[in-house]
């Protein structure tokens, strides 16, 4: 456990100095929330979720993001779901404190300990946009709507449930 936060310190470490190096935005890391008041069946679709960005440059941004379900009931039959994404964001641009931000995620959604992980899992594409909006020099607020509607699986009541669901995203981010 040691080894590996030395390993995350020197690499946040190295990445904030090759972006200062380059002039480029920092890496950053935003922990939240989002719910889809949208979504068909059970009408909610709460989830946490940690993420992490990486400045390609100026204008893109990519990341990767862990979360999970925080309600059951919209789960595959019931059970907890755990999600691992990846997302390219493309600055549209600022004003003053705002930045704005168009993106797309493609999500893999599953349950850890199904023995059947391909009858218990499914991929989730949305599109959306946000805004950051700077606290202090270091910490924002990330908000954010993204629509899905592109799925990939086998669960026909996941496909029915998830169609169309819009999320209405919330975090706090700070750079590296």
């Amino acid at each position: 456990m040691k080894k590996l936060i030395l390993v995350l310190l020197f690499s946040s470490i190295s990445l904030q100095a090759v972006a200062q190096e380059n002039n480029r935005e920092r890496p950053n890391i935003i922990i939240g929330a989002d719910v889809s008041p949208l979504s068909r069946g059970s009408g909610t679709e709460d989830h946490f979720f940690i993420a992490g960005n990486y400045p390609i440059n100026q204008k893109i941004h990519v990341g990767l993001s862990y979360g999970f379900l925080a309600k059951d009931a919209v789960s595959i039959n019931h059970e907890r779901l755990h999600q691992i994404g990846s997302t390219l964001c493309y600055r549209l641009g600022q004003s003053g404190s705002f930045r704005f931000f168009a993106k797309t995620d493609l999500s893999f959604f599953y349950k850890p300990d199904a023995q059947k992980l391909i009858d218990k899992s499914f991929f989730r594409h949305t599109v959306g946009g946000g805004v950051w909006t700077r606290l202090t020099n270091r910490f924002f607020l990330n908000t954010e709507i993204n629509i899905g509607g592109f799925f990939y699986g086998r669960n026909e009541a996941v496909k029915y449930q998830f169609y169309n669901a819009a999320d209405i995203k919330a975090g706090i981010g700070f750079q590296l």
